[in-house]
């Protein structure tokens, strides 16, 4: 009844309902913090892991763009001996 009066009895007991629900949703989020915590902590060594391999991926690049320039210039001297070849057999001919 909206109207009866409110008893210090009614009030503790309110106080001590509300009490308890902020304990358990206090436990709850300490709980989902903690995972969080966990997960966290897990993304940041994956992160690292990343990045570690953009690194190790970024050296095998340059590696890879300094052989294909050494290979360039393997592929023109050998077309100028090519090339060479060719004129002197021409003039031999």
């Amino acid at each position: 009844d909206e109207t009866a009066p409110v008893t210090k009895g009614f009030l503790t007991s309110l106080f001590e309902s509300l009490r308890r629900d902020l304990h358990a949703l206090r436990k709850d989020i300490s709980h989902e913090v903690k995972e969080l915590r966990v997960e966290l902590s897990s993304l940041g060594g994956r992160l690292t892991q990343v990045e570690e391999g953009e690194v190790t991926l970024g050296e095998e690049v340059v590696d890879l763009q300094q052989e294909v320039l050494r290979l360039q210039e393997q592929q023109d001297l050998l077309q100028m001996t090519v090339e060479d070849l060719e004129n002197h057999s021409r003039r031999h001919n």
